[in-house]
């Protein structure tokens, strides 16, 4: 099986603090309507939503080993959810929400890891909306700022690959004292 942007979402949910763990609900039920199934992914199935997160996150990580996927933790896993929220925006889903979720991320990751344009981006849409002037992101306007947003996903998720592999190893975080 190849992890869709979903899976890689769930493979993060130790990671990410106040994570929807109803998603995982859903997800184990698209696994099963695909004819992926193990007893974990079908205990995952009958949980009723809202998901009590500590009840359900044994069950999550075990159907994970059973699909022989690793769970992402630290910085990797902050990536792959920025990953997660950039498709979500290519794909025009709640476009805005999904820029707040990122302009959090750029804040939690220091404005580090090509994240800065969406922080700036969310503040600059917002100003646009409220004063009709942005002065975060230079040239982004009421009528362009949605593309804007798309190039600049488009930008950052071709450059993905190249950016997790410049992050240390896990005995490289480990050896110089980086969360991993």
């Amino acid at each position: 099986m190849v992890p869709s942007n979903l899976t890689e979402l769930i493979q993060c949910h130790l990671a990410i603090e106040l994570f929807d763990y109803d998603i995982a609900i859903d997800w184990s039920l698209n696994l099963m309507a695909n004819g992926i199934e193990s007893e974990n992914i079908l205990i995952l199935s009958s949980f009723s939503k809202p998901a009590d997160p500590f009840e359900i996150r044994p069950y999550i990580t075990a159907a994970l080993a059973d699909l022989h996927l690793q769970e992402f933790t630290g910085i990797r896993a902050e990536l792959r959810k920025a990953r997660y929220h950039l498709t979500e925006v290519l794909d025009d889903c709640s476009v805005r929400n999904q820029l707040k979720q990122l302009a959090d991320l750029c804040v939690k990751t220091e404005y580090d890891y090509g994240l800065t344009p969406f922080y700036l981006l969310y503040h600059g849409w917002n100003e646009v909306d409220e004063e009709g002037v942005n002065l975060y992101y230079k040239g982004a306007t009421q009528s362009n700022i949605d593309r804007i947003v798309k190039e600049e996903a488009s930008k950052w998720l071709g450059q993905f690959e190249e950016l997790e592999q410049s992050l240390p190893t896990a005995s490289d975080a480990h050896k110089q004292g980086y969360p991993h």
